[in-house]
């Protein structure tokens, strides 16, 4: 039983290579670029959030509406929303969010990015 679920979930992943190998060979190289750059973009996303609490990842990723391989299929929220969701106001909001953006501005800063170049607020 064992075994087979290996090779079933072996078979999966081939066929999910083989779609995606498919998918490239279709691509342009423009769209190549442009799939590893938001890829990229991605990896680096994760790793700058990693360092916020939980509170604070969510009331970024809801704010900026930031799409991290199809978590979030929401467009960006105001502050008085999440609070709402988080059962505080929306200035507490906006306090947890600035704490949050001062944290990814020290993380950014160490890799030699820009916050700015990945964040644009809802409000």
């Amino acid at each position: 039983a064992l075994m087979r679920r290996f090779a079933q979930h072996t078979s999966q992943q081939r066929t999910v290579i083989d779609a995606t190998l498919i998918d490239r060979a279709d691509a342009s190289p423009a769209a190549h670029v442009a799939a590893e750059q938001s890829e990229q973009v991605d990896v680096t996303l994760r790793k700058l959030l990693a360092d916020l609490d939980d509170r604070e990842r969510m009331v970024i990723v809801r704010h900026y509406g930031l799409q991290l391989s199809g978590e979030n299929d929401r467009p960006p929220q105001t502050l008085a929303q999440i609070g709402a969701e988080l059962a505080v106001s929306a200035e507490r909001a906006r306090q947890i969010e600035k704490r949050a953006v001062k944290k990814l501005q020290l993380s950014a800063t160490t890799l030699g990015l820009s916050l700015e170049q990945i964040l644009s607020p809802a409000d």
